[in-house]
């Protein structure tokens, strides 16, 4: 939490928190602020699967997009449109989260940002140390989301993948 009480990205206790795309990154930050004690969780994704796994996590679907204000947005996708809705449903004070990297532009109006005292953060990577406590935490969680393949799969499911396949929703290439 900042001094003034409100939440901070570190602080999701009792937060609204909405989540925009649920890939892998997208549902790993759902299931962190739920274990974080966060009050509500909302995610957004173009994928009935990948929603319908958040679900299974404890996240509730904003559907048919995130409605009103959150404490916290993260951006799991990285477009313009998502940026853009990531600034628009924070509350004042609030706080986005872009984590997505799918396009260069902003897509957001940055005298409103600044009218509203909202923030921005970007996380790129992590400390081997946060590492070690994110594989402590996720012990118990259900990541059955995730499915091992051959690394004589790779070309077959990433060129399923980059066709607009969703499955898997994440896939992990065992040598």
């Amino acid at each position: 939490r900042r001094a003034d009480g409100a939440p901070g990205a570190h602080g999701a206790e009792g937060a609204r928190v909405a989540v925009i795309g649920c890939g892998a990154i997208g549902l790993l930050c759902a299931a962190t602020a739920l274990s974080g004690g966060a009050g509500r969780v909302e995610v957004t994704d173009l994928s009935a699967a990948r929603l319908a796994a958040a679900q299974r996590l404890g996240a509730e679907v904003a559907d048919p997009g995130l409605s009103g204000e959150y404490d916290v947005v993260i951006d799991a996708v990285g477009s313009a449109a998502t940026r853009a809705a990531s600034v628009a449903h924070q509350r004042p004070g609030g706080v986005a989260v872009w984590l997505g990297l799918a396009e260069e532009e902003a897509g957001f109006d940055a005298n409103a940002l600044i009218r509203s005292e909202k923030r921005i953060l970007g996380s790129f990577a992590y400390s081997d140390g946060e590492f070690a406590k994110a594989m402590s935490r996720i012990q118990d969680w259900d990541l059955t989301w995730a499915a091992g393949y051959p690394l004589a799969a790779a070309a077959e499911i990433f060129t399923d993948l980059m066709n607009g396949g969703l499955h898997p929703l994440k896939a992990l290439l065992l040598p």
